[in-house]
């Protein structure tokens, strides 16, 4: 049972942050006066660039 719970706060969790982040996004496309489409392209390709460079950076 609390493996459940577990599941769902995670769930929780993810879903807050999704809609965060969504907010978030759409302050920025609407200073910019730009898309959300495209703002949410360039966080995305920002997002990959990190991840990219995080992983060629990784000690072991």
């Amino acid at each position: 049972m609390d493996e459940e719970w577990s599941d769902f706060d995670d769930i929780a969790a993810v879903n807050s942050e999704l809609r965060y982040l969504t907010l978030e996004l759409m302050k920025i496309s609407y200073n910019k006066k730009k898309s959300f489409k495209l703002i949410v392209s360039e966080f995305i390709e920002n997002a990959e660039f990190l991840k990219k460079r995080l992983a060629e950076d990784k000690v072991d």
